[in-house]
């Protein structure tokens, strides 16, 4: 039987990924779980997999098309709390090295704060959606 899993709505497609996930963490591989989901082509991928239980907790089910917000690596509380950081106190206040916010020094705060690196491009892309202007 040969299933094809992008016609079935968003919420649908999530159950056949949390399903995948669970057999995937009992040592499945790939393609016995496509067999065990009725699956012939490859509607599963790692990284599908790795999210299937535990998607971010701020990406909702919407239509078809990007999430608004589930490629972000902060959650928008986060977000939030370093704006405050960046508005309120000048990284010297923080013990940083740097004179002003900069890419490089939002990546640090956050850092500093969360405990994980974050690319420089990303940092200036959440600058950007943030409306802060070099």
């Amino acid at each position: 039987m040969e299933n094809d899993a992008r016609p079935l709505d968003q919420k649908t497609q999530a159950e056949l990924r949390r399903s995948a996930h669970l057999l995937h963490k009992k040592e499945n591989p790939i393609r016995k779980l496509l067999t065990l989901l009725g699956f012939t082509s490859k509607p599963l991928t790692a990284g599908g997999l790795a999210l299937g239980a535990t998607a971010l907790p701020h990406c909702a089910l919407k239509s078809a098309g990007a999430r608004k917000g589930c490629e972000r690596t902060l959650t928008s509380k986060q977000e939030k709390k370093i704006q405050n950081k960046i508005t309120e106190k000048i990284p010297d206040q923080l013990k940083m090295t740097f004179a002003l916010y900069r890419r490089r020094a939002v990546c640090e705060l956050i850092k500093q704060e969360y405990g994980f690196s974050m690319p420089i491009h990303t940092c200036g892309e959440y600058l950007k959606r943030w409306g802060f202007t070099p």
